[in-house]
This record gives C-alpha cells, sequence and structure tokens, in this order.
C-alpha cells in the first residue's frame, strides 16, 4: 500500500502495478494478488488514503478564534465557524496543489468502492463539522440538501483541478488561488451555508 501511494503521489494511477510494485518490495507477483484480488483493489485503497489525508488535513486546518471583533459571543462564534469553513476548504485546494498527481487519481477514481466511499464520507464530515459549529449561533443553516452538499463539492472540487492543473495561480502565486476560493465561498458555498444570504 505504502509503494502504491508513493507511486500515485509521484506518477498517478497508471503508476500502480501490481508487478512492479511486488519486484520493488521484494515479494512475487502472486504474493500481491494473495493480498489484493486485482489492481483496482489497491487503487481504491490508495485512493481512499488519499481522501482521508485530504480530510485530516480539513481537520487540523480549524482554528480556535477566528480573531475578529465581534459584538456578542453568539458571534464570535459564527464568525468562528466561517473561518474553520474557510480554512478547511483551503486545506482541501492545497492538497490538490501539493498532491496534483494523486489528487487527480483520487478524482478519477470515484466513490463506488466501499472502501473509497467511506473515505469519502469522512472528507463530508470534515466540512460538515466546522459548519455546524455555526448552527448554534444561527449563523449557518441547520439543514443542508443531499443537492446543495453535492453543490458544495463540485465547486471545491473544480477549484481544486483547475489550481493543481496550473490554470490560476501559476508558479508559487498561490495568493491569487485564495482570491478566486474567497470569491467562491461568498458566491456559492455562503449562500448556501448560511443563514443570510
Amino acid at each position: 500500500i505504502a509503494s502504491g501511494t508513493r507511486r500515485a503521489r509521484h506518477s498517478g494511477e497508471r503508476a500502480i502495478v501490481l508487478r512492479e510494485i511486488a519486484a520493488e518490495i521484494g515479494v512475487s507477483a502472486t504474493a500481491a494478488y494473495r493480498h489484493f484480488t486485482n489492481r483496482a483493489e489497491l487503487v481504491d485503497i490508495v485512493a481512499s488514503r488519499g481522501i482521508e489525508e485530504m480530510a485530516e488535513s480539513m481537520r487540523t486546518s480549524l482554528v480556535l478564534d477566528a480573531g475578529v471583533a465581534a459584538e456578542s459571543e453568539s458571534e464570535r462564534a459564527g464568525l468562528a465557524a466561517w473561518a474553520d469553513v474557510r480554512n478547511a476548504c483551503r486545506a482541501y485546494v492545497k492538497f490538490a496543489i501539493d498532491e496534483p498527481q494523486w489528487n487527480r487519481m483520487i478524482s478519477e477514481t470515484g466513490g463506488t468502492s466501499p472502501v473509497v466511499r467511506e473515505a469519502a464520507d469522512k472528507l463530508i464530515a470534515a466540512l460538515r463539522k466546522p459548519a455546524e459549529k455555526g448552527v448554534p449561533s444561527g449563523v449557518f443553516r441547520a439543514e443542508i440538501s443531499d443537492t446543495e452538499t453535492l453543490e458544495i463539492w463540485s465547486s471545491l472540487l473544480g477549484m481544486s483541478m483547475i489550481s493543481a492543473l496550473g490554470f490560476i495561480g501559476e508558479g508559487k502565486d498561490v495568493d491569487r488561488i485564495w482570491d478566486v476560493l474567497d470569491a467562491q465561498l461568498q458566491r456559492v458555498i455562503g449562500p448556501i451555508l448560511l443563514t443570510e444570504k
């Protein structure tokens, strides 16, 4: 799995070749097939590891305090929740920029296998958690439909792909990427999550 992950990070899905990985780690090709039914199973596991790493980066991006003046504790909690959503979205896009091959493989693998679906659920939970923190303050809506959830994810997926592929923020100009992401948060994600449009 570690060898498959390393290969995916460097060269994407096509680099995950069971026979080559078996030779690399010093086991026979038949031994590799005793651990994995087929190549697709290993690809799914490697994709799920990437999704879990994305989710972890989103969870660790959360802030303790929004660092802004607020008139009430409720307003402070709402602002902190919005800052957390913003940071989680940035972490998602940053993963795509830092790991373009792995991210592309993850995107192309899809969520059809149980192991990938389970990891994707963790990723969704990593964004829902900060949004749910804003519900008691009245800043965030309590109910988000499945369609709205898909709107948010498609928006972030598109942003992560065009960033990773270099269509915006060429080179080290990540400020441009964050500017576009902030605009996306205001125009697409905010109206879905926030109580006041």
